[in-house]
């Protein structure tokens, strides 16, 4: 039985392959975790329920089970043990709900915690900082820096506007330069 794994899962007529066996010796009463993927499905309030069809292969055997911690051995029932087969035990968890400003909210197994603020992705004018989205943040000599989606990348040289003295030429603030066809032409701000 050292062969034992589930082959496959199918949960609403969409099936996960999933191998996965117990890490120890054959031991059809160890609980062992299995994750499905990609892309599990996600139940909701509308869809509370959905058939669910397990592949096993390998053997069955009976398991002596304490039906309050669900610690199982390959035995027949003892004192507060139910005997169960031991096919399958399936635990359905409800997705934690995370939020994000100025991004998309981690789903799934990415969001780690309920309530939790984790980001998945950043709208524009925000960059990914660790979990949280930040605005973006740029930089202008002899200007005002551009803000918002107009800060296309964090940390850029991007100006929205000049000091007095200086046009924007592109993304950049340059000196104005007069011209002057009978004496010393001016620049800056004079």
């Amino acid at each position: 039985y050292l062969d034992e794994y589930w082959a496959a899962v199918t949960i609403a007529g969409a099936q996960y392959e999933t191998y996965c066996s117990p890490a120890a010796a054959d031991n059809d009463c160890a609980f062992f975790t299995c994750p499905l993927g990609p892309n599990p499905v996600y139940f909701t309030p509308s869809s509370p329920s959905a058939w669910l069809t397990v592949a096993l292969r390998g053997g069955v055997s009976t398991c002596g089970c304490n039906t309050s911690t669900w610690v199982c051995q390959r035995s027949a029932a003892g004192i507060g043990s139910t005997v169960v087969t031991a096919a399958g035990r399936f635990t359905f968890q409800e997705d934690s709900n995370c939020a994000c400003v100025g991004g998309t909210p981690a789903t799934g197994t990415a969001c780690t915690a309920d309530n939790a603020h984790i980001c998945a992705g950043c709208d524009a004018g925000y960059h990914l900082n660790g979990t949280a989205c930040q605005a973006n943040t740029c930089t202008c000599s002899a200007g005002t820096a551009a803000t918002g989606n107009a800060c296309a990348v964090d940390g850029a040289a991007i100006c929205a506007s000049c000091d007095a003295g200086y046009n924007l030429s592109g993304w950049h603030c340059r000196v104005n330069n007069c011209t002057c066809t009978n004496g010393i032409a001016a620049t800056g701000a004079a």
